[in-house]
């Protein structure tokens, strides 16, 4: 579903995400590792993931399929979800890749 860059794009906007509201939540850190583990990310790929601005992560899944796309979304959503607190700033960035990658319109 994803190349490899890919892979390594999703792993850095997810960890941005756990981010965002700048605590990182030891629930948010489970989430994040069991998204990553089910899509075979080991750990070279994270640390690699660790070292890309969030821009540049963005530009390598605009060439993702819309699938792809969607799923990155719902993962962002799990790791919004998994504190069971809500940010602005979650929200935000969740916005914003939407709408980078033309998928804001499926979350209305």
């Amino acid at each position: 579903m994803l190349t490899q860059n890919q892979k390594i794009a999703f792993t850095s906007i997810l960890i941005e995400m756990a981010n965002a509201d700048g605590l990182i939540d030891a629930r948010e850190c489970v989430a994040v590792k069991k998204i990553l583990s089910s899509l075979g990310v080991d750990n070279e790929t994270f640390l690699l993931a660790r070292e890309i601005p969030l821009p540049l992560a963005i530009d390598v899944m605009e060439n993702a399929s819309t699938e792809g796309k969607i799923f990155l979304a719902k993962k962002l959503v799990e790791v919004i979800d998994a504190d069971e607190k809500v940010s602005d700033t979650e929200i935000a960035l969740l916005n914003a890749v939407a709408h980078r990658l033309k998928i804001d319109s499926y979350f209305k």
